[in-house]
């Protein structure tokens, strides 16, 4: 299984396909990305439940919005 992610920004909101393979398997929506908790939402085709793609998207979400060089939310501007 090698993921990839392609995706789509709106304000305050972004969308990422989950992809495998070249096949749609998935999509994750991300709400309040300014926000310091912001809230996601993954839908997977149930074809792909149970399957692993649930926890290697939530570790690549962690990547995304936290960032493995900074440790800063995206999006967070504040200075800590």
């Amino acid at each position: 299984m090698d993921l990839s992610y392609r995706s789509k920004f709106k304000r305050g909101l972004r969308s990422h396909w989950i992809i495998d393979n070249e096949e749609k398997v998935g999509i994750i929506i991300i709400h309040d990305i300014s926000d310091t908790i912001p809230l996601f939402d993954i839908r997977l085709d149930t074809s792909y439940r149970g399957k692993g793609y649930g926890v290697k998207t939530l570790l690549w979400l962690q990547d995304y919005l936290f960032g493995v060089e900074t440790g800063q939310l995206l999006g967070d501007q504040r200075h800590r």
